[in-house]
């Protein structure tokens, strides 16, 4: 008896298949989200606004966390370190880590940073980096020339714009730095900034692009066709590394890339914990040839978050910031 032929199965890149499983991850929040608002209201109860969105909008755009050292001591804050969270994180939380006893909040703890760089008065920037839903129509530049503008105010208002800084930027949000450097320097009102930098942190920034994007804006689309969300074009952010890299060398600002080293289970993120990990921004993106260079024994989500002053990832990073810190001086008397 003759069978009928049947097609050899296609075997399905794995890339594919997370593509599909993350879309279907996507697709049954936004139905979960929207059938407990049509029971919400079924029910007669007034739908309450994302309150800590609101409230973050109207919030100081640079908030200190650490002002200065001891009053009992006769040291003076002599460097700037500005912290910028990355994409569709909350500046509340993105720098706490909880997988410890406690919330560890390394940029404000005492016995994390500060104690590190006692001489430096830590800040972080508060903007609106939601990019799946409500999100704001931004771009990097549009954020990277805000932080400038944000920080000539702000360091105006106590007449610190001569004092150098150092920028620690994670994920995407290390454009955003990129982008504000590159807007500075051409800037007649705001080059000082560019030139008062003695040293940039990248935490796992994509200056190269990463396959996750594409997918991301798949997400965000399904979570929110109205949305949007910070876009990495490719040749123009090649331009953009390319001239950032011009101006590094002109000023020798001190740039340390860190590099995640494990898989990201960004499956959890859409309620699919099972979901294969996957790296998001590879070293070729992470790193510039030439720039110095960390591997963090961690993943993209936890390179701006540590347990304690003993966890390795913390040691690595706090030690390049005081690096940048005690050389402050000796960088700017060169340029």
């Amino acid at each position: 008896m003759d069978f009928p032929h049947l097609p050899t199965p296609v075997a399905i890149d794995q890339s594919i298949a997370v593509t599909i499983l993350v879309l279907l991850g996507a697709t049954i929040i936004w139905l979960k989200n929207k059938f407990d608002k049509r029971v919400v209201s079924a029910l007669g109860r007034q739908i309450p606004a994302d309150q800590s969105h609101q409230t973050s909008r109207n919030r100081p755009s640079l908030e200190v966390l650490y002002a200065s050292p001891s009053i009992t001591t006769t040291r003076e804050v002599e460097v700037d370190v500005v912290a910028v969270h990355g994409l569709g994180a909350n500046v509340d939380w993105s720098w706490i880590s909880k997988h410890g006893a406690k919330p560890v909040h390394w940029l404000k703890d005492p016995d994390m940073l500060p104690i590190v760089v006692p001489n430096a008065r830590i800040i972080v920037y508060n903007y609106d980096s939601r990019w799946h839903s409500d999100a704001p129509q931004n771009r990097l530049q549009l954020c990277g020339e805000g932080l400038v503008a944000e920080l000539h105010r702000f360091r105006g208002q106590d007449n610190t714009r001569r004092r150098p800084i150092i920028f620690v930027g994670h994920s995407l949000c290390g454009l955003v730095i990129l982008y504000a450097l590159l807007y500075a320097d051409c800037t007649e009102d705001f080059k000082y900034l560019s030139t008062q930098t003695v040293g940039f942190a990248a935490l796992g920034t994509p200056f190269r692009g990463t396959q996750m994007q594409s997918l991301a804006k798949k997400v965000a689309w399904i979570l929110d066709p109205t949305g949007s969300h910070l876009e990495q074009d490719g040749k123009h952010l090649e331009d953009k590394v390319h001239d950032f890299g011009v101006l590094r060398g002109k000023l020798a600002i001190p740039t340390c890339c860190l590099i995640e080293l494990y898989v990201s289970n960004y499956g959890k993120k859409v309620k699919l914990p099972g979901l294969a990990g996957r790296m998001v921004v590879e070293e070729e993106s992470a790193h510039i040839p030439g720039w110095a260079r960390v591997f963090l024994k961690t993943d993209h989500f936890n390179l701006n978050k540590f347990e304690g002053p003993n966890d390795r990832s913390f040691l690595s990073v706090s030690e390049e910031i005081q690096k940048m810190c005690r050389e402050a001086k000796s960088v700017l008397e060169r340029r």
